[in-house]
């Protein structure tokens, strides 16, 4: 007797040389088993057929990550003219209906880009002209901004064509990536789920400026420099730095904690070429001043005296 399944499964086959994915979703007291037809980028009934070697893939990026039998690296997915139906295998002109076995291939369809997205949930996407691509999100929570060159939300802060580079934790391309992209303090742009990544490992700095994407406790590590002396021979050493917040170069106080820069008064710096150089009004090292006692020999004079006015004492008692 066959066992009612706890959690949904994948069973992965090959159709066509590309993927097809049956979803197995388990209810609370019986099993169903629902079909979901797509790849790991997107889900629909139907592969497109790639402008340039003319064999089919489910998406773009199948066509892009599939080994090179293709000169072209990139497939234009404006320049798609036919897609075939993975239900009964007809082949027709871009539609969201297949025009023989009347299925729809996918819930949302754009004649423009030649998307195809069938998801399970109710995922919003509208097409951008200025953009020229589809966006996922609610059409009236986004605006194209000309300035910024992209689909950004509402009141946002202007970051000039920072939208049309790589990211630089992935290297991905932001403007046609599938993922969400934040602007950094610094105006440099990247992947929400890179930014969530770098902070998760400690990460603080920008992967292009090296300047800080959260705000840095410099009172804090100012008291555990107090509070931290360091060894002998490396006190009252001086060192170069260079600050990443304000590109000042000076000379500061070296600490195995951080270095200050002298000016913002940041400790995002770095050392730069140079040897250490102690601190020419700082006395050297072991070279503790101490006030003038008096020399070893009148000491042990002193304590002669002494021994000689205890003696007599004790040859004189009182009665």
């Amino acid at each position: 007797m066959m066992k009612t399944k706890t959690r949904a499964q994948y069973v992965q086959s090959n159709v066509n040389k590309h993927t097809f994915v049956t979803l197995k979703l388990a209810k609370s007291n019986m099993s169903e088993q629902e079909p979901m037809m797509g790849c790991s980028h997107y889900k629909r009934k139907c592969q497109i057929e790639a402008p340039c070697c003319k064999d089919f893939y489910w998406c773009r990026f199948c066509h892009n990550e599939a080994p090179k039998r293709c000169k072209v690296d990139e497939m234009d997915r404006h320049a798609v003219k036919r897609i075939k139906c993975m239900l009964c295998q007809h082949e027709q002109i871009p539609k969201q209906t297949c025009e023989q076995c009347n299925e729809q291939l996918a819930k949302y369809f754009c004649g423009v880009c030649n998307l195809f997205v069938d998801s399970a949930t109710d995922v919003k996407i509208y097409h951008c002209n200025e953009c020229g691509i589809c966006r996922v999100g609610k059409r009236e929570d986004y605006e194209h901004c000309p300035n910024c060159d992209m689909c950004v939300g509402k009141g946002h802060e202007c970051k000039k064509s920072h939208f049309r580079n790589n990211c630089p934790v992935c290297l991905e391309d932001l403007f046609t990536s599938r993922e969400s992209s934040v602007p950094l303090p610094c105006s440099h742009v990247v992947h929400a789920k890179c930014q969530k990544e770098m902070l998760k490992n400690r990460l603080y700095k920008c992967p292009v400026c090296s300047k800080a994407i959260v705000e840095l406790d410099n009172e804090l590590m100012d008291e555990e420099i107090r509070n931290t002396q360091m060894p002998e021979e490396y006190r009252n050493l001086r060192v170069k730095i260079l600050c990443n917040e304000c590109s000042a170069k000076t000379t500061v106080p070296f600490h195995i904690f951080g270095l200050k820069c002298g000016d913002c008064g940041s400790y995002n710096t770095v050392r730069t070429m140079g040897a250490m150089e102690r601190d020419p009004n700082a006395p050297p090292p072991g070279d503790v001043p101490v006030e003038d006692e008096g020399s070893w020999e009148d000491v042990s004079e002193e304590q002669s005296d002494d021994d000689e006015e205890i003696t007599e004492t004790n040859d004189n008692p009182e009665n």
